[in-house]
C-alpha cells in the first residue's frame, strides 16, 4: 500500500523497536515557534470562532472601519499637493502612509477599544444572571 499523509505510520523508537501505528491527522495547531499576539486583545481573539479567531466578516468589517477613515483624512491632506503627480506616485504615496497607520497604530487600537466594550457587555450579562 502507498504512503499517504493519512495512512498509519511507524514511528522508531530510541530502544530500536517501533513504536505503535500512529495515524496522521490534518491540523490547524500553530507551530510551538509562534507568539500570542500582543496588539490583540484575548477577549477580541476569542470571541470569534471556535479556532479562537473572529470569523472573516468581523475582520472585514473591522479592517473597513480603519481604513475608510485613514484613506479620507489622508486624501484630503496629500491629494491637493500630490494632484499633479501621475497615478501610481500618488497611490504609492497614499498607501506609504495608510497601511503603516492602519496596521502599527489604528487597527490595534480599534481592536482593544471592541475588546473593551465586549467585556462590558460580558460584565452587563453576567450582572443580570
Amino acid at each position: 500500500m502507498p504512503a499517504t499523509a493519512f495512512a498509519p505510520a511507524e514511528t522508531p523508537t530510541t530502544t530500536g523497536g517501533t513504536a505503535r501505528p500512529t495515524t496522521a491527522t490534518p491540523t490547524t495547531a500553530t507551530p510551538a515557534t509562534e507568539r500570542p499576539r500582543d496588539d490583540v486583545p484575548a477577549a477580541t481573539v476569542t470571541a470569534g470562532r471556535a479556532g479562537g479567531q473572529p470569523s472573516v466578516h468581523r475582520r472585514a468589517v473591522l479592517t473597513w472601519l480603519a481604513v475608510y477613515p485613514t484613506i479620507t483624512v489622508v486624501l484630503a491632506l496629500v491629494g491637493p499637493p500630490t494632484a499633479a503627480l501621475p497615478l501610481p506616485v500618488r497611490t504609492l504615496i497614499l498607501t506609504g502612509i495608510v497601511i503603516p497607520a492602519v496596521v502599527y497604530g489604528i487597527a490595534p487600537l480599534l481592536n482593544r477599544a471592541v475588546a473593551a466594550v465586549e467585556a462590558a457587555v460580558a460584565a452587563v450579562r453576567r450582572g443580570r444572571r
